[in-house]
């Protein structure tokens, strides 16, 4: 489970940070999680909460990449569904100091590279054809 969020402060964000604000505020259940989970993270760090035999169950791991993505697609990938709280319950502090900012494996080509093991060993697993359609920075 998730929820909404807004990031502060209010004066120093980017375009992207709103649109980022705007597009996690849209999703609103559970298939909407699901749907966009391949779009980014579609259940922002500090809101998710599940049960703790859950997450001990899938447990901590290190792949080079940013370990709640990770985790968020181990969980929908396994048949969980995470569902969204839609109201806003988390003012989310963006400073330039943040690790998706300033450590490697929270940098966009470590996110793409997560993607594309988790596309590859489930959806793409059983097909020997797709077709890769992508919008924006990430689709060349």
């Amino acid at each position: 489970m998730g929820c909404h969020v807004r990031i502060a402060p209010r004066r120093d964000l980017t375009d992207g940070s709103r649109e980022y604000e705007t597009w996690i505020n849209g999703l609103a259940s559970a298939e909407d999680v699901s749907r966009n989970a391949f779009v980014e993270c579609p259940v922002v760090h500090p809101t998710l909460f599940a049960r703790r035999d859950r997450l001990a169950a899938l447990g901590y791991r290190d792949r080079g990449w940013a370990e709640d993505y990770d985790l968020v697609l181990r969980m929908l990938i396994g048949g969980e569904r995470i569902g969204v709280l839609p109201r806003r319950r988390l003012v989310w502090r963006d400073t330039p100091g943040r690790m998706w900012r300033t450590r490697g494996p929270y940098r966009r080509e470590r996110l793409v590279a997560c993607k594309a093991a988790f596309l590859a060993a489930s959806f793409l697993a059983t097909t020997p054809r797709y077709v890769l359609w992508g919008y924006g920075g990430t689709a060349r």
